[in-house]
């Protein structure tokens, strides 16, 4: 199926509003933003996956439930645009949990870590030392050379 990128927002939002799961999990105590999806649709489930990424996962058939195609988001770097992007096409229901989902804090200081990592690694790729980078970011030199080499 051939969508323009308007198209696809459209499709994505009628879908997750009908089929959908939007929602903050939580792990360790901090919450974080997670979309799901699934449906006995591989093709459909295939067209998300294909459109924005995240994880493709499959349930076996049991005895009476058909086999069950899955799509999960969880990274916080696709999900924000992607939120923001559905939520004029969302009912109610879901876009107060899409709003919640935004103004997540765990959500928010990933953002702000993200853009750190960034900040760190132009300029480690710069020249600076990560003795010196550690000293500007007051972060342990195990942790900005774990950030330079994306671990």
């Amino acid at each position: 199926m051939k969508l323009n990128k308007r198209d696809k927002i459209i499709y994505t939002a009628a879908l997750l509003e009908g089929e959908g799961y939007f929602g903050l999990k939580e792990v360790k105590n901090k919450k974080y933003p997670i979309i799901v999806c699934f449906m006995a649709d591989k093709d459909i489930i295939d067209r998300l996956h294909n459109w924005w990424g995240g994880n493709y996962s499959i349930r076996e058939k049991k005895e009476g439930v058909k086999k069950q195609y899955g799509w999960r988001l969880a990274s916080y770097e696709i999900i924000k645009p992607l939120c923001e992007k559905i939520l004029p096409f969302m009912g109610e229901r879901r876009s107060k949990v899409i709003k919640q989902m935004l103004e997540c804090k765990s959500y928010k200081r990933m953002s702000k870590m993200k853009k750190r990592n960034e900040e760190i690694r132009k300029l480690y790729k710069n020249g600076m030392y990560q003795k010196d980078i550690s000293k500007k970011y007051n972060l342990s030199a195990a942790t900005i050379s774990d950030i330079v080499n994306n671990k």
